[in-house]
């Protein structure tokens, strides 16, 4: 097994890759960790762009013992089953419009099936 280094001297190295886009980097706009400290303490802001943080409609809750903790889980859990009973509900309901869709498919595929046979044994009047 042999490996590429740079001490063989058939080794010619790599090519790398090579960058056809212009740099976006700015000359000399490069800061010292003791330059950042100081912005930072005297609050002036820099150029650098962070992402800001998400705030949701919903409040983040804050307890103060365990009580509250415990009481805030019970409330989270009688909402979990009201929720879930109401979507057992809506599903009972929608595979009760599924099954009355389907035995409405079916009384119309009969009632066609009828037409069908009532037309062809009807006697041909060119005849």
């Amino acid at each position: 097994m042999k490996f590429r280094t740079q001490f063989n001297p058939d080794y010619t190295g790599a090519t790398g890759e090579i960058t056809t886009q212009k740099s976006q980097t700015t000359p000399d706009m490069s800061l010292t960790v003791i330059k950042l400290l100081e912005n930072h303490s005297r609050n002036i802001t820099s150029q650098v762009h962070h992402n800001e943080p998400l705030f949701f409609d919903t409040e983040i809750i804050q307890h103060d013992d365990i009580v509250d903790a415990m009481e805030h889980k019970q409330a989270l859990l009688d909402s979990q089953a009201d929720l879930e009973a109401i979507a057992e509900q809506e599903q009972a309901e929608s595979a009760k419009i599924k099954k009355e869709a389907a035995k409405a498919a079916k009384i119309a595929l009969k009632k066609q099936q009828d037409f069908e046979a009532f037309e062809k044994s009807k006697p041909d009047p060119t005849a």
